[in-house]
C-alpha cells in the first residue's frame, strides 16, 4: 500500500504526497457532488497532463460519476459532437472552448484552486479511497483515436483499470522507489494505465510537460517510461536521449510495429525495452515480452487478467478482467463479444512456439491485387527496417489493371530515393508487394498520439495518383 508521506504527483511546480493527493480527491470528489453529480454522470476533462487533472479524474470515480479525458488537439466542433454521442452535459476544462449551449462548462483551474483551500482539516490516506468502489462501478470513458471512421466511445470500469494495472506491475517491477514518467496523454488509455500503475505499487507520477527527457530524468529521477513507437524512434535520434533511455529500469513500447534493427541498437545501447501489444478495448496491455536482454528478439507474453486466443483465421480474440463495459451510444450500452465472451480484435496474428503473440496486421487493412492478398503491415515492416525510413504507411490505390496495389508514405532521414528502397525491398517481399509509388508522409500524423488515417490516406493516394496520369 502506498505510505502517506510518499510522493504520488511530482511536477516542476509541486510534489504532492500520497496523503495531499487523498485529501485534494475528496475536496474535489465533494466539490463535485455539491454541483449536483451523481452517480454515472458523464464529466468530461479537457485538459494538458497536469496534477490537477489527474487528481480531477480520481475524484470523478470517487464521487461514482464517469471522467471523460478529451483529446485536446480536436478541433471545438468535434469535441461537441463527442459530448453528444455519450450525452455528456458537464465539461471541466483550462481552455476557452466553443461549446454547446447544453454543456455546462467549468474552469479546472479554479475548481482545483478551490479544492487546494479546503484541505487544510483533511487527514486521509488516498488508499482508503476505493475501498468502496465496486469493480464493476462505471470510471472512465475513452475514445479510440479514430484511425479509420468515427472515434469509439469506449467505456471502463474500475476493476478494468485495477486489474489492468495489476497485471502489468507483476509484470514490470515498479514500486514505492520508482518514478514513472507520464510521458503519454492522460485522453490516451495508455496514459491513464500510469495513473493507477503508480497508485497500486505506491510509486509517483512525473509529469513535466514537453521537456526533453533527458532533463526530466535528471531534475526527477525517472525509472520508467511509457513510450508509442514514433516517441521512441525519435529519441533514439538523439545520442544524450539514447543514453538517458540506457538509465531507466523499463521501456514500454506500444503503439505499432518497431524495426527489429531499431531493438537491436536499443538492446546494444543497454536499453531496458518490454515490447507490448494492447488496445483500448482491453484497457492498455495485453501481452508484453519479458525484458530483452540478447539480440533473440523474443514475442510478446499474454498478461495476467488477459485471455488471449486465434481464431481460425487467424484474428486475434481477447476477453479477461481488463475487458472493456461496451461501447457508449447515448445512453446506451454495447458490447460486442461472441458467445463465449470473445472480443474480435479485427487483428490477425498467431502464436509462436513459446505461446508468444505475433501481430501480423489489420483485417480490414487487407487489400486485393491481381489476386493475391497484401497485408499492409506486412510492407510496413520491411520499410521499417531500412535504416533511413523513420515512418511508413501502406494504403491501396486503384489500378485497372490488377484492382488496387499498393502505395506508400515514407518519413526518410535522407531524400526521398525510390529506386533505392525498391532495391532495398526486392530481397524481402515478393515483386507485387512493392509499392509502385513512395509519397511523402503528412506532417500531421507525425505527432505521436494521433494515429494515421488510412482511409483519409488512401483518398489523397488516389487522388494524387489521377493527377500524375
Amino acid at each position: 500500500m502506498p505510505i502517506p508521506s510518499n510522493p504520488y504527483i511530482i511536477s516542476p511546480d509541486e510534489s504532492i504526497s500520497y496523503r495531499k493527493a487523498g485529501n485534494l480527491i475528496i475536496a474535489l470528489s465533494d466539490l463535485l457532488t455539491k454541483m449536483g453529480i451523481g452517480q454515472n454522470s458523464r464529466i468530461a476533462i479537457h485538459s494538458p497532463n497536469s496534477p490537477g487533472m489527474a487528481l480531477l479524474i480520481f475524484a470523478t470515480i470517487h464521487c461514482g460519476a464517469v471522467a471523460v479525458p478529451l483529446n485536446i488537439r480536436l478541433p471545438d466542433e468535434q469535441i461537441d459532437d463527442m459530448l453528444k454521442s455519450i450525452n455528456c452535459r458537464i465539461l471541466i476544462s483550462t481552455a476557452d472552448i466553443m461549446i454547446s449551449s447544453e454543456v455546462n462548462v467549468i474552469n479546472l483551474c479554479e475548481i482545483y484552486s478551490q479544492a487546494i483551500g479546503e484541505i487544510a482539516g483533511y487527514k486521509s490516506d488516498v488508499h482508503y479511497l476505493f475501498d468502496n468502489i465496486g469493480f464493476d462501478q462505471q470510471a472512465t470513458i475513452v475514445f479510440t483515436s479514430g484511425s479509420s471512421g468515427k472515434p469509439k466511445a469506449v467505456l471502463h470500469t474500475f476493476g478494468n483499470h485495477y486489474y489492468s494495472a495489476l497485471g502489468s506491475n507483476e509484470h514490470i517491477p515498479f514500486d514505492s522507489d520508482d518514478k514513472w514518467l507520464l510521458s503519454l496523454p492522460l485522453y490516451h488509455v495508455g496514459g491513464l494505465a500510469v495513473l493507477f500503475r503508480a497508485m497500486l505499487a505506491g510509486g509517483a507520477v512525473v509529469i513535466a510537460g514537453e521537456s526533453p527527457i533527458e532533463n526530466v530524468r535528471e531534475a526527477f529521477g525517472i525509472t520508467h517510461i511509457s513510450l508509442v513507437s514514433t516517441q521512441f524512434i525519435r529519441l533514439m535520434e538523439g545520442k544524450k536521449r539514447r543514453k538517458c533511455l540506457s538509465k531507466l529500469k523499463a521501456v514500454l513500447l506500444g503503439g505499432g510495429p518497431l524495426p527489429t534493427k531499431l531493438i537491436e541498437k536499443a538492446i546494444d545501447y543497454g536499453i531496458s525495452i518490454y515490447q507490448s501489444y494492447g488496445l483500448t478495448e482491453m484497457s492498455s496491455q495485453v501481452a508484453t515480452t519479458s525484458l530483452h536482454k540478447s539480440k533473440y528478439i523474443h514475442n510478446p507474453g499474454i498478461l495476467k487478467y488477459r485471455d488471449l486466443r486465434i481464431a481460425k483465421d487467424s484474428e486475434i480474440l481477447v476477453r479477461g478482467e481488463t475487458l472493456f463495459k461496451g461501447y457508449i451510444d447515448k445512453d446506451s450500452i454495447d458490447l460486442p463479444t461472441d458467445t463465449k465472451g470473445w472480443f474480435h480484435t479485427a487483428d490477425i496474428g498467431e502464436l509462436d512456439e513459446n505461446g508468444g503473440l505475433i501481430v501480423n496486421g489489420r483485417k480490414d487493412n487487407m487489400f486485393i491485387s491481381g489476386g493475391e492478398n497484401i497485408h499492409p503491415e506486412e510492407i510496413e515492416k520491411a520499410l521499417l527496417n531500412i535504416d533511413s525510413v523513420h515512418l511508413a504507411i501502406v494504403v491501396p490505390i486503384v489500378d485497372l489493371e490488377f484492382g488496387s496495389c499498393p502505395v506508400a508514405y515514407v518519413d526518410m532521414a535522407t531524400q526521398l530515393d525510390e529506386n533505392m528502397i525498391k532495391r532495398e525491398l526486392s530481397s524481402k517481399l515478393a515483386k507485387f508487394k512493392i509499392p509502385i509509388r513512395f509519397l511523402t508522409f503528412p506532417e500531421m500524423y507525425k505527432q505521436a498520439e494521433i494515429k494515421p488515417d488510412r482511409k483519409h490516406l488512401t483518398d489523397l493516394a488516389n487522388i494524387n495518383n489521377k493527377v500524375a496520369d
